[in-house]
């Protein structure tokens, strides 16, 4: 946890700090920063005092998120190009970069997320075929024909491309995509035909995204959600009524949290998440915000189902989730003995 909340300390943007290090300190804080993508913040932190060897570490990591930005922000330029006169809401990272960061390497990133009106997804994905994408079979989440699943993967050769046509399978939440599609903001620095989730929904969204990695994601989100709040650009507030509406509000509080434990300011923020009944706020406190403070995956998969069942916003809708996570593996089951699969992905 020391460590952690080093690399905290170090990625404030608007004025990094830290404790002073030896040189194994300086060590375990480059490797940390690289393996959590924030070396190209914790770099403008380094001083006079810090060895060669973690620098170099920071600054071979940071050479490489430059090189790494150009190539993903021209293959976005290429999908957007691809969709034409389909608009796209632009999510995560490739949406962060320019607002909070500055500077596109400082916020590194392994694919590009886009965000498409449902029914419009399948014509999206066939341009984006049409123009050389291709099924990333081999990358996470692979190719869906799950009528339930929301996204769809695809690549250039170089970076992943995954098109949404929503956030998660409805059994988990309820997010109403036309309703935040309607206001989503345009985001001419990206595209003629992108446009940027409203600030307070891409709060909830972000949390919401923590969650599903049941909070075994790198820090550099924890940085994303600090800056947004730190700007002013999303207010819990508003984000909190969002939450409750779309029954992600316990993702919404949790991440808040955990992130008023790496930078106190934020607690403020942090109290006035959603209120939980006291057996759900210790569960939330024992099972997920003490291992998502030390940064720590689930060890096991019943670790892993025992931390997301909790983070589900009521016991019937975990219930309902795990119903369609087997019927999801029934069916792909079904798919690879050669059974057609009724409804498609559309």
């Amino acid at each position: 946890m020391r460590h952690v909340l080093e690399l905290a300390a170090r990625c404030r943007l608007e004025a990094p700090a830290g404790g002073p290090l030896d040189d194994a300190g300086w060590w375990q804080l480059a490797t940390l920063a690289v393996e959590q993508r924030c070396a190209p913040l914790v770099l403008r932190s380094v001083d006079a005092r810090a060895p060669e060897a973690a620098v170099a570490k920071l600054r071979t990591e940071t050479v490489d998120a430059v090189a790494l930005a150009e190539v993903r922000f021209g293959t976005l330029r290429g999908a957007l190009s691809a969709l034409g006169s389909i608009d796209a809401v632009v999510l995560k990272g490739a949406a962060y970069a320019g607002p909070l960061y500055g500077e596109p390497h400082l916020r590194p990133m392994t694919d590009v997320d886009l965000l498409v009106e449902p029914a419009a997804a399948r014509e999206a994905v066939s341009r984006l075929e049409r123009a050389g994408f291709r099924p990333a079979k081999g990358a996470r989440g692979g190719i869906y024909e799950d009528p339930g699943y929301h996204e769809r993967c695809l690549t250039d050769g170089r970076v992943v491309v995954e098109v949404h046509r929503g956030f998660a399978q409805g059994a988990r939440a309820r997010f109403d995509v036309p309703a935040l599609l309607a206001r989503r903001v345009p985001a001419p620095d990206l595209g003629p035909n992108a446009h940027r989730l409203a600030w307070d929904d891409a709060l909830v969204y972000h949390c919401f995204h923590q969650a599903l990695h049941e909070y075994a994601h790198p820090f550099v989100s924890y940085v994303d959600l600090r800056e947004m709040l730190r700007r002013g650009f999303a207010d819990v507030g508003r984000a909190r009524v969002l939450a409750e509406r779309q029954r992600v509000a316990r993702p919404l509080g949790v991440s808040l949290r955990l992130a008023a434990r790496f930078w106190p300011e934020l607690r403020r923020h942090a109290d006035a998440a959603p209120p939980l009944s006291p057996v759900t706020r210790a569960a939330l406190a024992r099972f997920v915000e003490r291992p998502g403070a030390r940064l720590a995956a689930p060890s096991s998969r019943a670790e892993q189902l025992w931390r997301k069942a909790w983070l589900i916003d009521s016991p019937a809708r975990a219930l309902r989730f795990a119903a369609w996570q087997a019927g999801s593996h029934a069916r792909a089951f079904a798919r690879s003995l050669g059974a057609p699969l009724a409804g498609g992905w559309a």
